[in-house]
């Protein structure tokens, strides 16, 4: 796929920016995407074919997603809506080192070398007219250790551009009480005793019957230059919703299948697990 900006991007504007009436052979898709590009920022358009001619090279029917306008918050953003589409998202642990692979996308089918074998589906929710616009599921019996949500059944969206776990403020306060967490104003986030994180709970998600264990050295993560303080992965969501950001995906391998409108998930294998 090519991504192109047209003038009404503000954030990719520029005097030369695309223009459809360029080519007689430019074509609707039919479909809306959203990308995400870290942190809460995500481009926005619409899909569309066309000829594409480089060189040697010539392509019929070439993708391009048209970017016209940004969003910054994720519950304002759908799913990636290119028709068919089929990835899965397999992420290593918070400290890789620079110049190494942090993780892999794998379009197309399962990733077998990273991924245990037994995937778990789950639907994802629909809307109104039978759309599906976010990766959103039902979850149930969230719980740390044996403190469980009175909330037995509840929805968690998967968040995969942010570095947090964020849970109802139930559970938000249960997971300060049991990691002991505190808010350091000098390092801007909740440290916790890194000597402590071998004797956490886990947090556990229960999907389509089968308990996902999110262990404590994935919610838990070093601060570059700390050697006492770690931070704590877990914020509060005001959502409602369960957002499962990167110590889920670190843990899991995530499949989503756009066209099944299912998320799949797998245990995800670590060779060398740090924290």
């Amino acid at each position: 796929m090519i991504l192109i900006a047209l003038n009404r991007a503000h954030a990719c504007y520029f005097p030369y920016s695309f223009s459809s009436i360029w080519s007689a052979r430019f074509t609707i898709y039919g479909a809306i995407f959203c990308y995400l590009l870290g942190g809460l920022t995500a481009v926005c358009g619409q899909v569309y074919t066309d000829h594409l001619r480089i060189g040697v090279l010539y392509d019929s029917s070439q993708t391009f997603l048209s970017v016209n306008k940004t969003r910054r918050h994720i519950y304002n953003t759908p799913m990636d809506a290119v028709r068919r589409v089929i990835y899965i998202v397999y992420e290593k642990t918070p400290s890789t080192p620079s110049g190494t692979i942090g993780g892999l996308i794998s379009y197309g089918s399962k990733d077998y070398r990273n991924c245990d074998p037994a995937w778990t589906h789950t639907p994802i929710l629909l809307g109104s007219e039978g759309d599906a616009y976010y990766w959103e599921f039902n979850t149930s019996n969230f719980a740390i250790g044996n403190e469980e949500a009175r909330q037995v059944n509840g929805v968690a969206v998967i968040f995969y551009p942010d570095p947090n776990i964020y849970v109802i403020y139930e559970m938000w306060s249960k997971i300060l009480k049991i990691t002991a967490a505190k808010y350091s104003s000098s390092l801007g986030v909740y440290a916790v005793d890194c000597s402590k994180i071998s004797q956490l709970p886990d947090i556990t998600f229960t999907i389509s019957g089968q308990q996902f264990a999110v262990p404590s050295y994935q919610y838990i993560n070093k601060i570059p230059g700390e050697d006492q303080n770690c931070k704590l992965s877990v914020d509060v969501s005001y959502m409602g919703k369960y957002l499962l950001g990167a110590p889920f995906l670190r843990t899991y391998c995530t499949y989503f299948d756009f066209s099944s409108k299912r998320l799949c998930f797998s245990r995800a294998r670590h060779p060398n697990l740090i924290y």
